[in-house]
């Protein structure tokens, strides 16, 4: 039985790092236009026998929750259209800063990382040993490189690779890659 090379932490940190830097933007913006409809279709049929202009601008004050907003009859419509109308800003700023968001809690749990394989250099043979270990044998691998193009920084960490910028005969950078 093969053994993998990683623990949970150093895990979880590899996954990270490739969802933070993958494209994800169709299912992002179909996530939050679903929301927005939702909360326009929710709120319009919840309030169309009052008449278009007061539906529209019930439907908006149901971010609000002022007025007389409380002393309309709840019901599941209202319900959903108060849910959607406030999960539309909130899931919106989470999608937005939810690659920042990634490489955070990567670098978090990249403390806790043990057990994992280190590859210091940016050859075409340390590329090719760091891709072949996460990909193929499903280990955590955190490279370090001094002079990694970006486009080749930005494929490796998509495929779950934490890269380090950074001389792998400093102490410091050995630390931050939890190699001693």
């Amino acid at each position: 039985m093969r053994r993998v090379y990683a623990n949970f932490w150093s895990r979880r940190a590899a996954s990270l790092t490739a969802m933070a830097h993958t494209r994800a933007s169709l299912v992002r913006w179909g996530v939050l236009i679903v929301l927005a409809i939702v909360w326009a279709a929710a709120g319009w049929i919840s309030f169309a026998p009052m008449g278009a202009t007061e539906a529209v601008y019930r439907t908006i004050g149901a971010l609000s929750m002022q007025d007389d907003y409380f002393g309309v009859p709840s019901n599941s419509m209202l319900e959903a259209a108060r849910f959607a109308g406030l999960a539309v800003p909130v899931v919106g700023l989470l999608f937005a800063f939810s690659g920042q968001l990634g490489r955070s809690l990567a670098q978090a749990f990249n403390l806790g990382a043990a057990h994992h394989v280190v590859i210091a250099g940016d050859s075409p043979a340390a590329l090719s040993l760091a891709l072949d270990a996460r990909i193929r044998h499903g280990d955590a691998v955190i490279l370090i490189g001094q002079s990694l193009p970006e486009e080749t920084a930005l494929g490796l960490r998509r495929r779950g690779v934490i890269v380090l910028e950074g001389d792998a005969t400093h102490l410091d950078t050995l630390k931050a890659a939890r190699a001693v």
